[in-house]
């Protein structure tokens, strides 16, 4: 039934809805990147930098140690970490993709160990596929743009 005004204005009328819709946290990041030790291409919950420590770091010169340097190079998601932490950051997850140590081994040394053999660019391979030059297949009127 409308409710009927007697004179005009603004009035308010409050409407109870279905309930309160709880808010959700959109602050949980996660970092993906090589550790030192730790779970392989599994997503854990850290609540501290000092779990980090414990779950991915490791040691040197005796003390707990999370930075993962090779060759002097620095992986930086041990400091995306302790930074999120120390600006107040409450839990995220980690994924530790590995050691960063295979990223890098040099294309030339790969190819040594595994006797790669690169593929022929340009030789179309198949039954239906002629198989004359490269220069046959592609004349100036492929480049020819209306």
């Amino acid at each position: 039934m409308a409710t009927k005004y007697a004179t005009p204005g603004v009035y308010i009328e409050e409407v109870t809805g279905p309930g309160v819709i709880a808010g959700v946290g959109t602050s949980t990041p996660a970092f993906i990147g090589p550790a030192l030790r730790g779970p392989l291409n599994e997503p854990c919950l850290i609540t501290s930098f000092d779990e980090f420590i414990q779950y991915f770091g490791g040691t040197r010169a005796g003390r707990a140690w999370p930075y993962l340097f090779v060759d002097k190079k620095p992986y930086y998601m041990a400091f995306g970490v302790e930074g999120f932490f120390t600006n107040g950051g409450q839990e995220c997850y980690i994924v530790r993709v590995g050691t960063a140590v295979q990223s890098n081994l040099s294309v030339n040394a790969l190819r040594r160990k595994i006797r790669y053999q690169p593929p022929q660019i340009g030789v179309p391979v198949g039954p239906e596929v002629s198989h004359a030059p490269v220069e046959e297949h592609i004349g100036p009127a492929d480049h020819v743009i209306d």
